[in-house]
């Protein structure tokens, strides 16, 4: 059952110059295929990236450009993610989009792209930089050159991946126009993300963008903890034209959240 939506004046209690990669399509692709893929090999990570690509189902037959919709850990959020966004556009709830689902290699490379700070017992981690300039210098290019985009575009993720989307947008909010961090990972490094809150607010640098802070209240405490601190801190320091939602999803817990935040961010991120 999903708690009441709060609004962002609302508290809950607690709680290099880079040479261009070389890309190339492994499959055809085919508007409303959910198995459509790509990869791009990347220079900045040294390791080729799969992606899967869904199209709006009319694609081929326009020349209409279209919002993207990044997702990370495409390996399962596409196939669980695809069909809502599908019955979401049928319903009108949000707009006809293409979905870039970045796969992960494996577990070992996933810790390493979405941690922003290196823990010894964590071996491995603290790639999140690098992960970034890939997405900055040669994912969002690729794609906008390969696909017929426009603005907006969007990022989202769970849990680690929920803390790299929440990463990427503050570093680059001149790049995504919204994120949807589902129970983020704001606990890594005794809450290094919260504490570095405050000095991303205070840039200046968020122009007409949102993002979406979603947790469960039976997900992890130090979780919950976290989160409670930024959305305080949101509540004291977010600027004007950061359009921000929070939700505390009553009787969730971490592995179910997604199932209600990524569907009701992306209708916030495109129906206000």
């Amino acid at each position: 059952m999903k708690g009441d939506l709060m609004r962002k004046r609302q508290l809950w209690p607690l709680s290099l110059t880079l040479v261009l990669p070389l890309l190339t399509a492994a499959n055809p692709i085919v508007a409303g295929t959910d198995h459509a893929r790509d990869v791009v090999d990347s220079q900045i990570l040294q390791e080729s990236r799969s992606l899967r690509i869904r199209l709006p189902q009319d694609y081929e037959g326009s020349q209409n450009r279209y919002p993207v919709l990044y997702l990370l850990d495409g390996e399962w959020s596409f196939e669980k993610f695809s069909p809502v966004v599908e019955s979401l556009i049928q319903d009108e709830s949000i707009p006809d989009l293409i979905i870039v689902a970045v796969e992960n290699v494996d577990e070992h490379t996933r810790l390493r792209d979405f941690t922003p700070s290196q823990v010894e017992k964590y071996p491995g981690s603290g790639g999140a930089e690098s992960f970034l300039l890939f997405i900055q210098k040669e994912l969002v290019p690729y794609v906008d050159d390969a696909y017929r985009t426009k603005q907006p575009r969007l990022i989202c993720g769970h849990s680690l991946a929920g803390l790299m989307s929440a990463y990427t947008f503050l570093n680059s909010p001149d790049l995504f126009a919204g994120s949807i961090a589902s129970s983020p990972s704001f606990s890594w490094d005794n809450n290094l993300m919260v504490r570095s809150l405050g000095g991303f607010l205070k840039q200046g640098r968020f122009q007409d963008t949102f993002i979406y802070l979603a947790i469960g209240s039976d997900d992890f405490p130090t979780y919950l903890e976290a989160m409670e601190r930024a959305v305080h801190i949101m509540e004291e320091e977010a600027p004007d034209t950061l359009r921000w939602e929070h939700m505390l999803y009553q009787n969730e817990n971490h592995e179910t959240v997604p199932d209600h935040s990524f569907p009701d961010g992306l209708k916030l991120f495109f129906n206000n």
